[in-house]
């Protein structure tokens, strides 16, 4: 006996105790020669593991057949499975929602102690330079006068009756004489006040003519400023 017929009814011997129980699923098993019919019915297999069991039942009968080394294998059968029929019931869910209550909460602000000092402010007074007013440092200027230095063919009878005038800029105190060349006051009357200086004629000590005469003015403005001059002039020889 062939090694694979013994594996065939060892394999048909453990098949028969497997499949006793579904034995009802067997119509016909007949073996003609070579060929194999096989009569089944999957109907009444819905479940996996009874389709399984089946297809193990076709392979255990295939086998006990004996079929021999080298014979010509049958075509396998055309087998129709079903599949079952299923239904799937929707599922009502409800779902109830929280029931959710919020407890206000009470909040007590407390207001910020604001302690503002003020600034300590000093004010220092400014300080104010009053500067005296600019010294006079300027001397008295001669504005006008009867005669000027130099001058020649002065007219002595206008002097003789008028005398001799000399205004000045500002206000000055001081002297004011007439000479001749050689220095001799003719001690005519002089007065200084206010901005003018007058020499008036002396009797006894006219003017000639055709003489030089020297006036000598010696004064000072309140800002004790000096001045000095000296007028040389010469009278006409002629009327």
């Amino acid at each position: 006996m062939s090694q694979k017929r013994v594996n065939t009814i060892l394999l048909t011997g453990i098949a028969t105790e497997e499949i006793r129980p579904y034995s009802h699923a067997w119509k016909d098993v007949t073996n003609t020669g070579r060929e194999l019919k096989l009569i089944s019915s999957l109907k009444l297999c819905k479940e996996k593991k009874m389709r399984l069991l089946y297809i193990v039942l076709v392979t255990i009968g295939l086998l006990s057949c004996g079929i021999e080394e080298n014979a010509p294998i049958a075509p396998a059968p055309v087998v129709n499975v079903e599949p079952p029929e299923v239904t799937i019931q929707p599922t009502e869910v409800t779902v109830q929602p929280p029931d959710i209550t919020i407890q206000p909460t009470e909040v007590t602000v407390q207001p910020p102690t604001v302690n503002v000092h003020p600034p300590a402010v000093t004010v220092q007074p400014p300080t104010v330079n009053v500067l005296p007013p600019d010294a006079d440092s300027t001397p008295p200027i001669i504005l006008s006068g009867t005669v000027t230095h130099g001058e020649d063919n002065v007219n002595p009878d206008l002097i003789n009756t008028a005398g001799l005038q000399f205004h000045f800029n500002e206000a000055v105190t001081g002297t004011i004489k007439l000479t001749d060349t050689a220095g001799v006051n003719l001690n005519w009357f002089s007065n200084v006040a206010g901005q003018t200086a007058h020499l008036i004629p002396f009797a006894g000590q006219q003017l000639s003519r055709g003489q030089t005469y020297i006036i000598e003015i010696a004064v000072a403005d309140a800002a004790g400023n000096p001045m000095r001059r000296a007028f040389q002039f010469v009278t006409a020889i002629k009327e």
